[in-house]
């Protein structure tokens, strides 16, 4: 099944997964690149994972707190296109 997704809302979804005290430390930084992209239809399978990467950084980040960057980038192949999410700490 696909469904039609922001980025940005999808990562949000994803942190609202996420224990509030596991998030306290940590901020969303999200890239402009999540917007200029706008909706994109992603299967769901892809969806339901967007809490992992927000999880592991808040574990992460328990100590000392820290910012989680989330960028996205469409590439092209010969398949198709293909999305690729970053999620980086800092």
């Amino acid at each position: 099944m696909v469904e039609n997704v922001e980025l940005a809302a999808l990562v949000a979804r994803g942190a609202e997964m996420v224990a509030p005290a596991m998030l306290q430390r940590l901020r969303l930084d999200f890239d402009p690149s999540l917007g200029m992209l706008g909706t994109l239809p992603l299967p769901r399978c892809c969806c339901t994972g967007s809490a992992e990467p927000v999880l592991n950084a808040a574990e992460a980040a328990r100590a000392g707190g820290g910012t989680l960057h989330v960028s996205a980038q469409l590439l092209e192949s010969d398949d198709g296109e293909a999305l690729v999410l970053r999620f980086a700490t800092r």
